[in-house]
């Protein structure tokens, strides 16, 4: 039952609060507030609860804050104590405030809907969906005239899941390549290729991240400081002259970006910010060393009422999450509180997160918020999944609803979902899964169910899970499972692919594990043993994966994982899957950053390309095979051929390959302060080379 925020306002607890804000004289939020989203109540012991609204919550979040900065500055209190009589070491010294400091996520992987990865048929630049051809013909409006034809076809960005569009360094069409580099966002003209330049430059706020491409606009997203902590601008910017970006709107966010989704013109942006950002200024304090004293003490106490008058003098917009919406670089702005959060009773999370969303073209933005702290994000084309590791409370409601679940699992993971409605996005329920997820290729969405592989490493075993979570009268709880999968392996990889998955482990072989997905309940069909193992699987067809991992240099050392290590396999018997191709790449130390982060990963199907950022370390000897290289090797990659290398481009003067891009014939690779472009066909000589640091920064209009 979904029911108005607003009428949270009209609850006894609601009134109560309402009361106890004017008996004390707090005023009520006066800025504008962000259009009220529907509200969930509860439909299981899992799922968050509205927490009031707007005016009710700030009396209560400065009350915990106050008492969280007093608990501090008691603890100082008693570590510098210890300092001082000798019984704690001064390395003790350094302030553990709990809300101190930005939260750092990981960059993860993504999981697979019902494709098989990003294919040039498929062009998420093109909002209606009319893949490539329409991409070209809507750049093409727009495009500055005499610069030429347009490639016949052209890759895209390595996404988790098709039509899903995934914020990057680099971002290209069949003419342009977008990057962001050096606080502005470059479009390089890129083709033809022969006359690749910079054609337009934005100056952009803070450290550029990322960005998202459509035919007429581009979103940048960027780290600004805050006038407390950290917080992430989005800058919208009209495209209809590449040679000349205008500055749109800029949206200021709250808090560190950890992900964000395109889908048509729907911009989803999840950001986490510290529960109450004003601590930050106090968890800068650092004990003054040498002091002690019987009169020093007594500072602490002046402290803490400096820090309780710092923190009731604090606007109330700095208790909620906000968004500052501003037309233009110098244009009028408004700040919008968004009043949609959820959260627990029984807890006091120390960090909120939010997922702001916005259409490209116009409209105001929508926010809604939940205290915890996901670190991985999964999305589909209807609903977006945070999912938060939570080692305490949750472990025994998971077990008092799931008493299967083995007394060794000693984590368990709260699957946070939203509904996504155009450029909204609405909570709609939580589940729980034993363990924890490595990335987000861990969970895929499929037919309305939720597939989850999670990891457990207790204190006397390690082993995996898949589990389906199933829609029960609006709840999300667990279908069916399989537990105890690789005891002693450690996870390395998941790959959902249609109604199957797949799951990499390792200890001193690499088993990779398939599975039958089309009931709730998973069922293990086969496994494949091999050296080394996957950090990536990438479907090339549903019954073929291409793999990068690590694996060993030295065939009499098969238990070293050292190099880059290929693998083509055959999963058309899912029973006995068959290790059809392999390829060991470099000495030992060499690495890919296609290893790490599947965006630095590109296979381009219609001409079975696989495009391979690497960084080859120096050997003393003279074993065969590359020495000291750094650059990008190219390959065909199929089921029937194997590997084979078509060339390398090297790019050791200029910085290592961090994205690629393939336009017809020509090869685009991104690395720090520079884009080239060569030929397929001639990889060690370059085309063109395009300084991305040497260009004249413009200023926003």
């Amino acid at each position: 039952m979904y029911r108005s925020a607003r009428s949270l306002r009209f609850s006894p607890t609601a009134i109560g609060a309402a009361l106890l804000l004017s008996s004390i004289g707090c005023k009520p939020v006066v800025v504008p507030k962000l259009g009220l989203l529907p509200e969930r109540a509860p439909a299981s012991a899992y799922d968050l609860s509205p927490v009031g609204d707007c005016d009710t919550r700030i009396r209560p979040a400065r009350e915990a804050a106050i008492r969280a900065a007093k608990k501090w500055m008691e603890e100082r209190r008693k570590v510098h104590e210890g300092i001082c009589d000798g019984s704690l070491p001064w390395s003790e010294a350094e302030p553990r405030f709990p809300l101190y400091g930005p939260h750092k996520y990981y960059r993860s992987y993504g999981g697979e809907e019902d494709g098989y990865g990003y294919e040039f048929a498929d062009d998420p630049l093109s909002a209606g969906g009319g893949g490539v051809a329409a991409a070209a013909r809507g750049a093409q409006n727009h495009a500055v005239r005499g610069f030429g034809s347009f490639a016949a076809n052209a890759s895209r960005t390595n996404v988790q899941v098709r039509g899903v569009d995934e914020a990057d360094i680099l971002k290209n069409d069949n003419k342009y390549a977008y990057v962001v580099h050096d606080s502005a966002l470059k479009i390089v003209q890129a083709w033809p290729p022969e006359r690749a330049r910079v054609i337009g430059t934005l100056a952009v706020d803070g450290e550029p991240l990322s960005l998202f491409v459509t035919p007429s606009k581009a979103v940048v997203f960027s780290t600004v400081s805050g006038e407390h902590a950290a917080r992430t601008q989005a800058a919208i910017v009209d495209l209809t002259d590449r040679s000349n970006p205008r500055l749109d709107r800029l949206l200021d966010l709250p808090g560190e970006l950890i992900a964000a989704r395109r889908i048509g013109t729907a911009i989803h942006a999840v950001v986490t910010q510290t529960r109450y950002p004003v601590l930050e200024r106090i968890g800068r304090w650092r004990l003054p060393p040498k002091l002690c004293g019987g009169t020093y003490f007594e500072m602490y106490e002046d402290r803490s009422d400096r820090m309780v008058e710092l923190i009731r003098s604090q606007p109330d917009l700095a208790w909620l999450p906000h968004v500052k919406l501003s037309r233009g670089a110098n244009g009028p702005s408004q700040t919008l509180a968004g009043c949609n959060q959820y959260g627990r009773a029984s807890e006091e999370r120390d960090a909120n997160t939010s997922i702001v969303s916005f259409d490209l073209h116009g409209g105001p933005p929508s926010i809604v918020s939940i205290f915890d702290a996901p670190t991985v994000v999964y999305a589909s084309a209807k609903t977006i999944y945070l999912a938060s590791l939570d080692r305490r409370g949750l472990l025994e409601d998971l077990r008092q609803h799931h008493p299967s679940t083995n007394d060794e699992v000693n984590k368990v993971t709260a699957i946070h979902r939203f509904r996504l409605d155009g450029a909204t996005a609405h909570y709609a329920g939580t589940g729980l899964v034993p363990g924890e997820l490595i990335n987000q290729f861990a969970m895929d969405e499929y037919e309305g169910k939720l597939r989850v592989a999670t990891h457990t490493a207790a204190a006397t075993s390690i082993s995996s899970t898949v589990a389906v979570l199933v829609d029960s009268a609006g709840s999300m709880v667990i279908g069916g499972w399989v537990g105890g999968i690789a005891p002693g392996e450690r996870m390395r990889s998941v790959r959902f692919v249609g109604d199957r998955g797949y799951l990499v482990t390792f200890r001193q072989v690499d088993p990779l594990f398939a599975f039958d997905l089309r009931q709730a309940k998973p069922i293990l069909l086969g496994e494949l043993k091999i050296p080394g193992y996957a950090t990536y699987i990438h479907p090339l067809a549903p019954d073929q994966l291409l793999t990068v991992g690590f694996g060993s240099s030295n065939p009499k050392r098969p238990e070293r994982n050292d190099s880059v290590r290929l693998q083509l396999v055959d999963v058309n018997n899912p029973h006995q899957p068959r290790l059809a191709h392999v390829e060991i790449i470099g000495p030992r130390g060499s690495k890919s950053e296609a290893q790490e982060s599947h965006l630095a990963f590109n296979y381009f199907a219609p001409r079975e390309l696989l495009l391979l950022p690497i960084e080859v370390t120096r050997t003393a000897g003279k074993q065969p095979g590359l020495h000291g290289f750094t650059g990008l090797l190219a390959y065909t990659a199929s089921m029937k051929a194997g590997f084979r290398q078509l060339g390398r481009i090297d790019s050791s003067k200029v910085g290592k390959v961090r994205r690629t891009a393939v336009l017809d014939d020509y090869v685009l690779s991104l690395t720090g302060s520079y884009l080239s472009l060569h030929r397929l066909d001639e990889l060690g000589k370059s085309v063109a080379e395009v300084s991305l640091g040497s260009e004249k920064r413009g200023k926003s209009k």
